[in-house]
């Protein structure tokens, strides 16, 4: 078993009811490429993938009394550190300090692409940070 030291940032969404399942996954492939492409990401990813959900496994997890959950697309960003999550800040008082601020999040070409999204139902979904163990890594 391992910890790793790099940060992972996912995101969960589902598509909204005015959008079928493969409209959302059109849109979804042309953000997430359009994300992959900025510098920030270019400069803090180690790995970004985005996984779209299919019913493969629907009955086995219902024979099994799980549930099933309705999401649509969930996307994995791996970063070199927790400093892709911090934002590292000048005060005139020649102090540099990190703060909590995500760096990624308030980069300007970011929120530019996200201003533009409006395929996203952001009650239904939601993005945070996880802690990872590994336990089987046979890669």
């Amino acid at each position: 078993m391992s910890f790793s030291a790099r940060t992972r940032i996912i995101g969960i969404h589902k598509a909204p009811a005015h959008l079928s399942r493969q409209d959302m996954e059109t849109k979804y492939r042309d953000l997430a490429s359009a994300f992959a492409s900025l510098p920030i990401a270019q400069e803090h990813g180690l790995k970004y993938e985005v996984c779209f959900a299919n019913g493969k496994f629907d009955e086995n997890v219902h024979d099994i009394n799980l549930h099933g959950f309705e999401v649509t697309v969930v996307s994995i960003l791996e970063t070199k550190s927790d400093e892709a999550l911090e934002k590292v800040e000048y005060h005139p008082s020649s102090e540099v300090h990190l703060t909590n601020v995500p760096q990624i999040m308030t980069d300007p070409a970011f929120q530019k692409l996200m201003q533009g999204v409006d395929f996203l139902d952001r009650t239904a979904g939601g993005t945070f940070a996880v802690d990872v163990v590994s336990l089987i890594n046979r890669g």
